[in-house]
């Protein structure tokens, strides 16, 4: 515990004499928010690199959820701290394969053929093991079923690669984070919403995938790919949107930190 205090206690003046020196004039021509994104992975990476050699991961579990006939699904996820990936490539009859470190709170309320299903880290193990290497999940869905996606995680790395799956709305809940999101390239409108604290957030858009951007920034940095999507008003926008069979609503809020769509 006191380890996790030194260290986020550490990224946080890092940010801040950052921000003094830029304020001051001391760095130059150097472009603050395109440093302050590389820095803070590097440090995430060190942090996990720390966690593994002093903290080796607990056991894990392994867990599938069958289809079962279910033709909608919101899947909330509550992640703590640590590394969570998630893509497609669940069998033909799963809707969900993962392994889960350090064990798992499973709730499931079915609707007809709707199934509301939440996946958290047990109290306990929060309490008392929180940690780069503490809760190591690696979750694959299967791409037969519309799914409401929600991810809310503390502190830790996220890699999400949507695209091949038909999630129809995607809400992201971070603390202090490094994500890395493909979004999806499905028929139809996908709706995106992150909130994010002390946070690197990267948003890949497939090549076939209009998109609008919305974004509320506080310190953090922001940079769109402006070829793609061009500025109208506070909105960054494809020229075809409105007509495009596949497209995503995009609205990213965020605090400290460094955000990059493209």
């Amino acid at each position: 515990m006191h380890r996790n205090t030194f260290f986020w206690g550490g990224i946080l003046v890092l940010f801040g004499l950052l921000l003094l020196l830029d304020n001051l004039g001391l760095l130059g021509n150097v472009n603050l928010w395109g440093l302050i994104g590389p820095v803070f992975l590097i440090l995430f990476g060190l942090w996990f690199i720390l966690g593994r050699v002093l903290k080796p991961g607990g056991k894990s579990e392994q867990v599938e959820v069958p289809l079962d006939g279910f033709r909608t699904v919101f899947l909330r996820i509550n992640h703590g701290a640590g590394r969570l990936r998630i893509s497609s490539g669940a069998g033909a009859d799963k809707l969900l394969e993962g392994t889960f470190s350090g064990g798992l709170d499973r709730k499931e309320l079915q609707h007809g053929d709707q199934l509301d299903l939440t996946l958290s880290m047990p109290p306990q193990f929060f309490l008392w093991n929180w940690g780069p290497a503490g809760l190591d999940w690696n979750i694959k869905l299967g791409s037969q079923v519309a799914i409401d996606l929600e991810v809310n995680s503390g502190a830790g790395e996220s890699r999400l690669d949507l695209s091949g799956l038909d999630v129809t709305q995607f809400v992201l809940k971070t603390g202090v984070s490094g994500n890395d999101i493909i979004l999806p390239s499905r028929e139809g409108l996908t709706r995106v919403r992150v909130e994010s604290g002390v946070s690197a957030v990267n948003i890949h858009i497939p090549q076939d995938v209009a998109a609008r951007i919305k974004t509320e920034t506080g310190l953090a940095g922001v940079t769109i790919d402006r070829g793609r999507f061009p500025r109208q008003g506070g909105i960054s926008q494809s020229l075809d949107y409105e007509a495009a069979s596949r497209k995503v609503d995009i609205k990213v809020s965020t605090g400290v930190g460094a955000v990059d769509i493209r």
